[in-house]
């Protein structure tokens, strides 16, 4: 080749690379502008209609029931304690219960709820699981206020500094640990009661006593498992 030819030819791999190199960077540009624009919208609780009822639109602002994609905070009902109940099978990004010095709130899972990203419980809030439908499933969950796990099942890492109810003398229900690890840290005991299921690797550890009252209790591990990792 000439020195012409060779000249040209460098020039024009130059210009492709610099093609590629572009439309890699305007790939890039996009991911991160799509990224930003599916970041979680916020709903909040109001509880204006007073029906505690996850699924009315009217007691969420901006009103609608939340779903996939929703960061949910719940802290007050209009400077009142605030109950929250879900009967439904619902999925959102995150959960934020309880905020505020002056009130509560709680969230009374009566079906399964699927939390992506995270779940928080302030020092004044809690979240009952307390149906055999019921289950409760993040990847991250901080509870400095309570964690009551009564029936139903619990799935994702949860670190407790707070309260944490997993059964009593009134509460004997069937529990699911399923992929679950709970390291609680509490000042007070851990209660327990009614039956544990261990699956899938579960753990529950606390460095505090154990209260297991009621009649009845037991623990178990599933069969699949033999043991392995419980």
């Amino acid at each position: 080749y000439s020195f012409c030819t060779l000249l040209i030819i460098f020039r024009c791999c130059i210009h492709s690379k610099l093609k590629v190199v572009k439309m890699v960077a305007r790939a890039l540009a996009l991911a991160v502008a799509l990224a930003v624009g599916a970041e979680a919208s916020q709903i909040k609780w109001t509880g204006i209609v007073n029906d505690q009822q996850w699924t009315t639109a009217n007691n969420w602002y901006p009103a609608s029931v939340p779903g996939a994609g929703d960061a949910v905070v719940i802290d007050d009902n209009d400077g009142k304690d605030a109950t929250v109940v879900l009967t439904v099978p619902t999925s959102i990004a995150s959960l934020q219960i309880g905020d505020l010095v002056s009130t509560t709130a709680k969230l009374r899972l009566l079906a399964a709820l699927q939390v992506t990203q995270s779940v928080d419980i302030s020092y004044n809030g809690e979240i009952e699981v307390n149906s055999g439908v019921a289950a409760l499933s993040t990847p991250k969950g901080t509870v400095e206020g309570k964690l009551s796990f009564l029936s139903g099942t619990l799935q994702g890492a949860y670190t407790i500094s707070g309260k944490a109810n997993f059964g009593s003398k009134a509460a004997q229900g069937a529990k699911v640990f399923n992929y679950a690890t709970v390291s609680h840290t509490g000042k007070a005991s851990l209660t327990a009661g009614g039956s544990w299921q261990l699956a899938n690797g579960s753990s529950v550890t606390t460095t505090a006593g154990v209260d297991a009252s009621g009649t009845d209790f037991q623990i178990m591990v599933a069969p699949k498992d033999a043991g392995k990792g419980e």
